[in-house]
């Protein structure tokens, strides 16, 4: 017998052996159930490796085996192998090549969840949602994140290339990108508006996270304030202490943050705030959208529950699951779905179908019903909020979408590469703005690369490239900050929650705005219903009246 196929009978005998161990106890149905399927597999690993046409290794068969079976649970557990395994052990480092963008499956498909500010992709106009099929010519199809990551990744100053299918495009989008070191900041950007509201831009939770918001609301309250608005929107999430940490500048002392829960006791954790709220009085929003996930959710939801704040915008990405980080050997190890996240009132954050309809409440705020295919639950102040998955906000706010002249001149990153051409000649002072010449400049700039529009398409967009042209100058001229600034005044999203303190200048008021929101949703949705019920009544009646 060849010591290739001992090994396969001993892989066979040890495969059954752990199986009789993992179900010692069980009904002896089971226990016969878990001998069959063993003995199945061994036979097909046998079959596979005595008689397909080519030789293989019981090892890459193996191999093949777990990944496919760990991929028919989730796409955040995986299979990690001697390369995965020894590079998340060595850990994550300050800085990589790469360009910027946090990606994850989504129906299985590559997706960007969000740029990163100030970064090659940012600057090129990659937008969250953006489905990436190919890389450098290899399709993405049946890629993990940790896949794609390893191949975007790469040498400063080397090239990538990715074809996206964007919704409303009717072609692949195709970008040549060059990977720089990218250097991550969770608070990037913050500044007083005119109306003494503070603003703070939160784009991930990393290990400084709420040391860098501490000492942003500090500066914003030490110039005077009298709200703040906090943007998580395409954030992508982080660590989780990091969520804990945040949250706790602004709860109370003894309010639980969020609880895990699974099918296992030891998968069960609450977090709970340990200390006085550093930011509790002054009247607090938090802006969301279908980007912000994981962490982000953790703290909106938690905000939300306890009616510190108002969140703002649209609901939220919808992932809340804990993987555990399992060794199976020195070389290998297992990245599996343990338990998921909830929110005090006992709202699951993981968006899948699993969850709707099956939130179970807990904690202090335990208290849910049922109404139509939404669970309902409750705020500490009774507050109607919702489950599903995710953090459906208070109020929600759209965005205005991207015309196609538009998406054309940020797809190819036309007004960065503008202000490299057009700064050094021109003096750009904290006044200027765009005249005719510039605009007459840029539009030459358009023409000789090739990008057409008509009058009407123009007229439609010149807002916006104003401030594009405007937004990448003060970039050149004082930096990212600045340009932020300019790129918030075309935000709409971020613009109606500045307004939200012109109507209340309390929290309290701020809850009224958002009650009547919801009650004028509520009658919105039944004046539809009942158009809905008399189209179909009147349907049925003329059905009735052609059989007649």
């Amino acid at each position: 017998m060849s010591n290739i196929r001992r090994r396969l009978l001993l892989v066979g005998a040890v495969a059954l052996l752990i199986g009789f161990a993992a179900v010692a106890g069980r009904s002896e149905t089971k226990d016969d159930n878990a001998y069959r399927q063993l003995r199945r597999f061994s036979e097909v690993l046998n079959r596979i490796h005595s008689e397909y046409v080519e030789e293989t290794e019981i090892e890459g068969l193996m191999d093949a085996a777990i990944q496919g079976m760990v991929k028919s649970l989730d796409s955040h557990s995986q299979y990690l192998d001697r390369k995965q395994y020894r590079d998340l052990m060595v850990g994550t480092q300050g800085s990589f090549g790469g360009l910027g963008i946090v990606i994850s499956i989504r129906d299985q498909i590559l997706t960007v969840i969000a740029p990163i500010e100030g970064t090659p992709a940012s600057r090129m106009g990659i937008q969250g949602g953006d489905q990436i099929l190919f890389i450098d010519s290899e399709s993405t199809e049946g890629f993990t994140a940790d896949d794609a990551v390893n191949r975007l990744r790469g040498p400063e100053g080397t090239e990538v290339t990715i074809k996206i299918h964007r919704e409303g495009e009717p072609e692949l989008l195709e970008y040549t990108i060059t990977r720089e070191i990218i250097k991550l900041k969770s608070v990037p950007f913050k500044y007083v508006s005119e109306d003494e509201i503070g603003y703070v831009r939160v784009s991930q939770f990393s290990k400084t996270t709420s040391a860098e918001l501490d000492a942003a609301l500090d500066s914003l309250e030490r110039v005077g304030i009298r709200g703040v608005i906090v943007d998580l929107r395409a954030n992508p999430g982080g660590l989780l202490e990091q969520a804990v940490e945040v949250t706790d500048l602004f709860l109370d002392r003894g309010q639980m943050i969020t609880y895990t829960q699974g099918r296992r006791k030891s998968s069960e954790n609450r977090f709970v705030d340990g200390r006085d709220a550093e930011h509790g009085s002054v009247p607090l929003v938090v802006l969301v959208d279908e980007h912000s996930a994981s962490a982000s959710e953790i703290v909106s939801g938690a905000i939300q529950d306890w009616d510190r704040g108002l969140v703002v915008g649209k609901t939220t990405f919808g992932k809340g699951s804990v993987q555990s980080v399992i060794p199976l050997d020195d070389e290998t190890g297992l990245k599996l779905t343990t338990a998921k996240y909830y929110t005090p009132s006992g709202r699951c954050i993981q968006r899948d179908e699993f969850n709707r309809g099956r939130e179970r409440s807990r904690g202090e705020m335990a208290d849910s019903a049922v109404a139509g295919e939404r669970e309902i639950f409750h705020t500490n102040a009774g507050r109607p909020v919702y489950g599903g998955g995710g953090i459906s906000p208070d109020i929600e706010i759209e965005q205005r979408k991207m015309e196609a002249l538009e998406a054309r001149i940020e797809r190819r990153g036309l007004f960065f590469t503008f202000a490299v051409e057009y700064f050094p000649y021109h003096l750009i002072d904290a006044e200027w703005n765009p005249d005719e010449e510039a605009l007459d400049q840029f539009r030459g700039f358009l023409g000789e690369r090739e990008i057409e529009y008509t009058p009407e398409e123009w007229e439609t967009s010149e807002l916006y490239v104003r401030n594009g042209i405007k937004r990448e100058l003060f970039r050149k001229a004082f930096g990212d900050e600045a340009a932020y600034e300019v790129l918030n005044t075309t935000d709409t999203q971020l613009q109606e929650a500045f307004d939200l303190f012109q109507k209340a200048g309390t929290l309290e008021a701020l809850f009224a705005l958002s009650n009547e929101w919801r009650l004028e949703r509520e009658r919105e949705s039944a004046l539809a219903g009942e158009r809905a019920a008399a189209d179909s009544l009147e349907m049925t009646v003329h059905g009735e009246l052609d059989r007649e």
